[in-house]
């Protein structure tokens, strides 16, 4: 089955075929399988990406360790839920938030004992058709994947989620797209969709050219607001946006990694991606006020914030930027 959709018509030519694969729940095979697995593949494909689903140790508070499927003889990346939880758990006010100190050891501890290439290759996963949308998710405050649709947890909030979220949103996938690895984003997340767990994120997509009716009803009967099913054009633009800064700069994608500023009293993260000639500075104010920020600079030259947020001066070896409430900004090294 494998070889019938990487060489289609058989000739020896991978070129029409499927790049690769994602492995379902992976971790219930035995690691035996997936390496012969994975030998059979790169025969008929020697570039063919495989990515394996790799989630829990112990549900709900225990994810699993990916480093034995990540060596090199068996997956290239696996579905990076251990980011996402941290990231989550981090720009979502909850009881479960995480301050800037403890996100960046998280982040810096799953990287350390994988392959660089992995590291580069990992599916970076906000979330998929087995679990909440990436806005309901972020607009309740329970733990990640724990009780998430209102048959397990009845004042589970199913609603169009409020403005704050939108704006704790365009915070995480800022990092999701200046960081290390590959962004995924669901179908739907970018029109701005939202729904609690399976089935409530397989609602159908809203394209443009479908007018769809308000969602008024609750599965278990109770009140809810009436919200217009619409296209958020606003999300989609920050997507597109995000994605041209992204290609347009190649150190966003291969470049090292460094933290440079971990400030917990001021909810403030900064960190770097970089190469021998480049660099942006990726930049939070994570806090309800705004900040004035002192950066550090391993380059000195001029620096210019792309997404346009900050005001910035440069003095030596010394950045500053001043920055909104609840913003970031992306400052990069232009001579």
């Amino acid at each position: 089955m494998a070889k019938r959709w990487l060489d289609p018509n058989n000739d020896g030519d991978p070129s029409d075929g499927v790049d690769g694969y994602r492995l379902d729940v992976a971790a219930e095979t035995p690691l035996g399988f997936w390496r012969e697995f994975r030998t059979h593949v790169r025969q008929t494909n020697p570039e063919a990406y495989l990515m394996g689903e790799i989630w829990w140790e112990e549900w709900p508070d225990k994810l699993m360790d990916p480093e034995p499927y990540l060596k090199g003889d068996i997956f290239d990346a696996v579905m990076n839920y251990r980011w996402y939880k941290s990231v989550r758990h981090f720009f979502n006010e909850s009881p479960n938030k995480i301050s800037v100190s403890e996100v960046t050891d998280s982040l810096n501890s799953f990287r350390s004992n994988l392959r660089s290439v992995n590291n580069y290759a990992m599916m970076n996963y906000t979330g998929g058709f087995d679990t909440p949308r990436i806005l309901t998710s972020l607009f309740n405050k329970n733990k990640y994947k724990f009780h998430s649709k209102v048959h397990e947890n009845p004042t589970y909030k199913i609603h169009k989620p409020d403005a704050d979220t939108f704006t704790t949103l365009k915070l995480l996938l800022i990092q999701q797209y200046t960081y290390v690895g590959a962004p995924h984003i669901y179908a739907g997340e970018e029109m701005g969709m939202w729904g609690a767990d399976d089935p409530s994120s397989r609602k159908p997509l809203i394209w443009t050219d479908y007018t769809f009716e308000n969602e008024v009803a609750h599965p278990l009967g109770q009140k809810r607001p009436i919200d217009k099913v619409e296209f958020n054009h606003d999300l989609f633009q920050f997507h597109q946006k995000l994605i041209q800064i992204r290609k347009s700069n190649p150190v966003l994608i291969e470049g090292k990694l460094e933290f440079i500023k971990v400030d917990n009293s001021n909810s403030v993260l900064a960190y770097r991606r970089f190469n021998k000639n480049n660099e942006i500075i990726v930049l939070f104010n994570h806090d309800h006020q705004p900040k004035t920020v002192k950066i550090p600079l391993s380059k000195v030259g001029m620096y210019k914030d792309i997404l346009e947020n900050a005001k910035i001066a440069t003095e030596g070896e010394t950045l500053t930027a001043e920055i909104p409430a609840k913003s970031a900004c992306l400052l990069k090294l232009i001579n």
